[in-house]
């Protein structure tokens, strides 16, 4: 894995993106913001996208992203 960039989306704005280097690392982050999430009562959707490359200012990884549902979302909970 080289990186992961996680998305938070809160009522339409993005709230927060961090990049994850470490996997293990990535998957607690995401337990924890899931569990902060969930009760505030704001539209809250998360995604994550995997990066094939070295981290780079001028990524283009979203341009081909083939799927653009969020992993998790305070309406509907995890959708993979």
């Amino acid at each position: 894995m080289a990186y992961v960039t996680l998305s938070v989306i809160v009522d339409g704005a993005l709230e927060r993106e961090t990049n994850y280097f470490d996997e293990t690392l990535l998957h607690e982050n995401m337990r924890d913001e899931i569990r902060d999430q969930k009760d505030h009562g704001y539209p809250t959707e998360i995604y994550y996208l995997w990066h094939d490359h070295a981290p780079v200012s001028d990524c283009n990884c979203m341009e081909y992203a083939q799927d653009h549902n969020p992993y998790w979302t305070s309406q509907d909970g995890y959708r993979v």
